[in-house]
């Protein structure tokens, strides 16, 4: 018997900030103003240019411009100090080649990217250094595969004009399918394809964050269908089948 249980809409919100320096109301005098012009145009900041070298910067890491926007060479660490990141910005957006490494300093993953949406998978490796298949996302379409530490696939997912939009796989560190089904990235524009789950069409409609749609199955260790997950064209849960306990 299948027991289905109704759930409370799931919202998740990304929220971004961005701080602005207002600066035309503080000039006073001529001589303020020349001295505000002089000192953007020595950072390469001109009001309403962006700077063309931003990606090419040789003097600066983590660099974020007079208002407030990240630029050129980023180098993320976590709490030990170890380098997790190379990132390259242009006004806040990932924009270049960036890497991602292993806790020893192996790449993990090289990708590029372009106006903050992932453009090009380039190249994917264990924790070893051992070349493994990335994929085959290119010009913003195709599919990215993400690797456990061992080299075990973790996760595939379906990328459209350079975001989420598709068919999403989860798998455990034994590369047991955990859960499938179509996901859906905030930032894509206003007209939608429609989505094909089970037989049934889903229009996709604007949505905050990237979202479960549709039909979500769920597997145990042993791979065994144990739950299914229904979401509206909105990411809203609408209801869930559980086939047994787990």
């Amino acid at each position: 018997m299948k027991e289905i249980i109704t759930k409370a809409p799931i919202t998740n919100a990304a929220k971004h900030s961005y701080r602005f320096v207002q600066v035309w109301d503080t000039m006073k005098s001529d001589i303020k103003f020349f001295t505000f012009l002089l000192l953007i145009f020595n950072s390469n900041v001109l009001l309403g240019q962006n700077s063309d070298d931003s990606n090419n910067r040789k003097d600066y890491n983590n660099y974020t411009d007079a208002f407030g926007l990240k630029q050129g060479k980023w180098i993320i660490s976590d709490s030990n100090n170890i380098v997790t990141s190379e990132l390259y910005f242009l006004n806040n957006k990932l924009n270049g080649v960036c890497s991602f490494f292993w806790g020893n300093g192996v790449i993990k993953e090289k990708s590029l990217y372009k106006n903050g949406k992932h453009w090009e998978v380039l190249e994917a490796k264990d924790s070893l250094g051992n070349s493994l298949d990335p994929g085959n996302l290119k010009d913003g379409n195709g599919t990215l595969k993400y690797y456990y530490s061992n080299g075990i696939i973790r996760w595939e997912q379906d990328y459209k004009d350079g975001v989420m939009f598709g068919l999403t796989k989860l798998y455990t560190d034994k590369g047991v399918l955990t859960a499938e089904g179509v996901s859906i990235d905030f930032d894509i524009p206003e007209t939608y394809d429609t989505v094909i789950v089970n037989d049934k069409t889903i229009i996709a409609t604007k949505i905050s964050t990237p979202q479960n749609i549709g039909l979500w199955k769920h597997y145990d260790y042993f791979g065994e269908r144990w739950k299914d997950e229904i979401y509206d064209g909105k990411g809203k849960l609408i209801y869930v089948i559980k086939y047994k306990n787990f």
